[in-house]
């Protein structure tokens, strides 16, 4: 009888750590990490992106936000679009998803896509990077739009 628990104990403990190590392993990828990104930005908007950046990646996004967000610099720029400005007010509304993820131990480039219902929909090319176990968004590039603001 001992024989019988012993082993038995020993198979549920086998199967308890592979499950614990497919776990950790699943929730250290650059996909999971982009999970969380999209419930965050689905939450709070721009600012929910803030923990998932890198500082460098951060300052780019202020830098953005900054143009759009005062009318006078926005309307002078020839840098951002009607649909750019558009992308950001309507960021928390919009569904995300990975269309493509190329990665390596420490760095991906990922394209996101996004759609908000048919009116305003494209891609957004991403770099990510291992920061102390953690992936991180490090460079976002201009969104390429499929479809106009109608």
């Amino acid at each position: 009888m001992k024989k019988c628990m012993i082993i038995v104990v020993s198979v549920l403990m086998i199967i308890c750590l592979g499950i614990g190590g497919y776990l950790l392993y699943k929730t250290g990828t650059p996909e999971y990490a982009l999970l969380e990104t999209f419930m965050d930005v689905k939450e709070s908007g721009i600012d929910g992106l803030e923990s998932h950046m890198t500082k460098e990646g951060w300052a780019q996004v202020e830098k953005i936000k900054e143009i759009t967000e005062h009318p006078i610099v926005a309307a002078l720029s020839s840098i951002f679009s009607e649909q750019t400005e558009e992308m950001i007010s309507k960021i928390k509304s919009m569904e995300w998803s990975v269309k493509d993820i190329l990665k390596s131990k420490d760095h991906a480039e990922v394209i996101i896509q996004f759609s908000d219902s048919k009116n305003l929909q494209g891609t957004i090319s991403l770099t990510m990077i291992r920061v102390d176990r953690e992936w991180k968004i490090d460079k976002i590039n201009w969104p390429k739009f499929e479809t106009s603001i109608k």
